[in-house]
């Protein structure tokens, strides 16, 4: 995985921890809420929410369960996908029109 310290915050020169990063950096954060999709965790067909979050330019893509289950999330950008084991989303029926910016 390529480093993004750069882009969520500055190296900390003073930390005796390699890596530390300063999260006093500022960058922009977006997010919005998509029209709910269908999913299955284990098989079991549920309504899922499709969050997206855009920080600093970088999209991603979220999916939670009703109970605030994080199932999902896609970061295209980086190439990054994570799943919940067993979960399958479902493909939508029609393309989606992106959040107005």
């Amino acid at each position: 995985m390529k480093d993004r310290g750069q882009r969520l915050g500055v190296r900390d020169q003073k930390s005796p921890e390699p890596g530390a990063v300063n999260l006093q950096t500022i960058c922009p954060i977006r997010d919005a809420e998509i029209a709910s999709r269908m999913g299955a965790p284990d098989g079991k067909p549920i309504t899922v929410h499709h969050l997206v979050a855009t920080i600093a330019g970088a999209r991603s893509d979220n999916f939670s369960g009703a109970e605030t289950q994080h199932l999902q999330a896609n970061a295209s950008a980086a190439g990054i996908r994570a799943a919940r084991k067993g979960f399958v989303l479902t493909p939508p029926a029609r393309p989606q029109t992106p959040p107005a910016k």
